[in-house]
């Protein structure tokens, strides 16, 4: 019996926010690779789709399956896989030996193990339930079964089945944003280890030359070739771990390619200017510019534009930071664009865990000491903004410092902070983003870079909007600007 595999949007993935707005989570870079890529490469069967609230349905971005509600799943004549798409699933390769860890078996190996079992059971018409480090994480499910209608392993659906058996693959799953960035270093020298150099590093310096290599076993979940970067004229390697390229790239003298502290990567089409000092480990998206600057344990997506200090990060596709400022421990959504001198905290004065806002009255213990800011899709900021630790800012908002510090939660589609006076309340506030302005403004800036703000994706942006600013979520005393 064929199964095919769907993502669950479960109901943690949906209080991922800001991303949750405007994306499926597994369309978040964790690593080199963005999750769903991930699941689809360690299991070794392509993403049927995404299981999502309505909101999102539409969302495109190149590569993506569709976004579909419950009801549109075929219920009696299609064997499921259901997964969360906050899985991690670890390859069937790690640390120096890029072999299997004996006595392990993959992930791919414990689902087929699962499958079996569900064939075995199959007259039962019972699920076979799928954890993932211990957890909850989804389901194999025959024919006529309904999917579950909020998470893989809550509500009444998980109590009301019977489930046929368990089967357990290796990984983990991802509780919040800031556990991906926290954990994104470690992960990215887990990715990079599957990219086995054929030649040892010779020594240091300008003369250094990279051999010829090849992709690693592993290496699945994206099919693209690997080679040790070849040497360039005034440019300095340093270190050991392996500095690979996935097709031609552009290095300018007087930069520091820095693999003492773990391997860098570098995609097709990546331009490195001079004066850019970039501390592995780091994966670095097609097309990406970096103009200059110290740049560390950081994951970027394709077409981006980056400058200045940026530590500890992870920066989906398409988004800028194109002058001086500092971002650190920070996720950053995709067609973001940081005004000149932009720079965000990471650590409190008080070196106490930090607390992140989730609404206008709530926050989250996040346990960690350094956690950044969270910048949804199409966010904007003016020159000068300084963003506080733990800064959450929803999807369209278009920010500026105005001489002070805005509020740690900033609702979607804002526009702000106003001078005192100016706004509702006597401290000033946000008004609200006009619906076409920013549709505008976002098709425009696709448009500079050759891409379309398709009719999915203005939907889905759409609805968030109407989240937020519709009759039911205005905000206190705003008006449109």
């Amino acid at each position: 019996m064929t199964h095919r595999l769907w993502l669950l949007e479960d109901e943690t993935a949906r209080r991922w926010v800001p991303f949750s707005e405007t994306r499926p989570v597994g369309e978040l870079l964790f690593g080199a690779s963005r999750l769903r890529e991930r699941i689809a490469g360690t299991l070794g069967m392509p993403v049927a789709g995404y299981l999502a609230p309505e909101a999102l349905e539409g969302f495109a971005e190149e590569g993506t399956p569709p976004v579909v509600s419950l009801d549109q799943v075929d219920r009696e004549g299609e064997a499921r896989i259901v997964l969360s798409s906050r899985t991690v699933l670890e390859f069937p390769t790690h640390g120096e030996a890029h072999g299997p860890v004996a006595g392990v078996p993959s992930a791919r190996e414990a689902l087929e193990a699962g499958l079996a079992q569900a064939a075995r059971e199959a007259s039962r018409d019972a699920p076979v339930r799928i954890r993932v480090g211990g957890e909850g994480a989804g389901w194999i499910l025959p024919p006529g079964i309904p999917l579950p209608p909020e998470g893989p392993d809550a509500g009444e659906w998980a109590q009301a089945v019977e489930p046929a058996g368990e089967v357990e693959l290796p990984g983990h799953l991802l509780a919040a944003p800031w556990a991906l960035v926290a954990d994104n270093a470690g992960q990215l020298r887990r990715d990079l280890a599957l990219i086995p150099p054929l030649a040892a590093l010779e020594g240091t310096g300008t003369d250094t030359g990279r051999r010829t290599g090849s992709a690693g076993a592993g290496d699945s979940a994206r099919d693209a070739v690997r080679t040790l970067l070849p040497a360039h004229p005034g440019v300095e390697f340093l270190g050991d771990h392996p500095i690979t390229s996935g097709g031609p790239v552009e290095v300018d003298p007087q930069v520091i390619l820095d693999a003492r502290e773990g391997p860098i990567h570098l995609e097709a089409g990546v331009k490195i200017r001079a004066f850019t000092h970039l501390r592995g480990p780091a994966f670095i998206g097609a097309g990406t510019t970096l103009l200059g600057g110290l740049m560390e344990s950081l994951s970027v997506g394709p077409g981006c534009k980056l400058r200045g200090e940026i530590s500890e990060s992870v920066i989906l596709g398409w988004s800028n930071k194109a002058h001086d400022g500092y971002l650190g421990h920070a996720l950053v959504g995709s067609w973001v664009n940081l005004g000149a001198g932009t720079t965000n905290s990471d650590l409190k004065n008080n070196y106490s865990p930090v607390r992140v806002p989730v609404g206008v009255e709530r926050e989250v213990d996040t346990g960690l000491l350094k956690v950044g800011i969270f910048l949804g899709d199409h966010v904007k900021t003016g020159i000068g903004t300084l963003l506080s630790t733990g800064t959450q800012a929803g999807a369209g908002s278009n920010v500026f410092g105005g001489g002070g510090v805005p509020p740690r939660w900033i609702p979607p589609f804002s526009w702000g902070p106003t001078p005192p006076g100016s706004g509702p309340g006597p401290e000033g506030g946000f008004q609200r983003y006009d619906l076409p302005r920013f549709l505008e403004t976002a098709a425009r800036v696709m448009a500079r870079r050759g891409q379309a703000l398709s009719p999915g994706m203005t939907r889905v942006l759409t609805r968030a909007w109407e989240r937020t600013h519709g009759p039911a979520g205005r905000l206190p005393g705003e008006r449109d600007v």
